[in-house]
């Protein structure tokens, strides 16, 4: 089961055994966690299967990383290789067997198999992890702290632009039935953004700055931004001077 995948009750205390076969046998290594509950354990033992996966793979330990981070596992999964012993791919399945939970119900296929369904609610947090978790979705503003740090000691108001930018993206996307994420903004949907902002904002140049920062560091595949402004505020006419003619 699952459930219980790396984990061994020992005297009512559960532990974390993994095993490797080495030159034709088996070695395990094993750690307590201490704890007699089992939803306890499989919250703890992550970081442990990685750190003895490691060790028996004659590795350095990988850092242990925050589970309930998905950019973590992000960079934890591409940090691996994805081979046999790399443990992350199965860490992360479990991980989201975990926010999924146990099914609410059962149905059949039409070849009578069983189909386990889960709360709507907990489904939809599985699935929004692991967008995130393999860089399928990324939120727009997920980078954004990173961003401004790079751009040094920043003005509260310039900072507090950068911020509105992004935000009035989030909330065009939301309002127009599209994902708020940075992988749901393309040419098209940038420029479709733009052509629905008022004369002289500068929101485009500033979203541009940020996808710059985000292709420089292989966040975001291109700068949807390039070349896009806004229509020029339309100068105001100058006041006539006051004259009794009134042609």
């Amino acid at each position: 089961m699952r459930e219980r995948r790396w984990l061994e009750l020992n005297h009512g205390t559960w532990r974390v055994v993994v095993g490797r076969r080495v030159n034709g046998k088996v070695v395990k290594l094993q750690r307590s966690l201490g704890t007699s509950s089992l939803r306890e354990a499989q919250r703890l033992r992550w970081p442990v299967v990685t750190e003895l996966q490691a060790q028996l793979s004659g590795k350095a330990p990988a850092p242990a990383h925050p589970i309930n981070d998905p950019e973590a596992w992000k960079d934890a999964l591409a940090a691996g290789d994805g081979g046999p012993d790399d443990p992350t791919p199965s860490l992360l399945h479990d991980h989201l067997d975990a926010i999924r939970g146990n099914p609410i119900a059962t149905e059949a296929d039409h070849d009578g198999n069983p189909v386990y369904l889960y709360s709507p609610e907990r489904e939809r947090r599985a699935v929004e992890f692991a967008d995130r978790a393999y860089g399928r979705a990324t939120p727009l503003a997920a980078h954004l702290p990173a961003f401004l740090a790079s751009r040094g000691e920043l003005k509260d108001d310039t900072r507090e632009r950068h911020e509105a930018a992004v935000k009035a993206l989030a909330d065009w996307l939301k309002a127009h039935h599209l994902p708020q994420t940075i992988e749901a903004v393309d040419r098209k949907t940038a420029t479709r953004y733009v052509d629905e902002l008022p004369p002289g904002r500068r929101d485009p140049k500033r979203l541009g700055l940020y996808w710059v920062w985000l292709v420089r560091r292989e966040h975001a595949p291109s700068n949807p931004w390039q070349d896009l402004s806004t229509a020029p505020r339309r100068p105001l006419e100058p006041e006539r001077a006051f004259t009794d003619d009134v042609r």
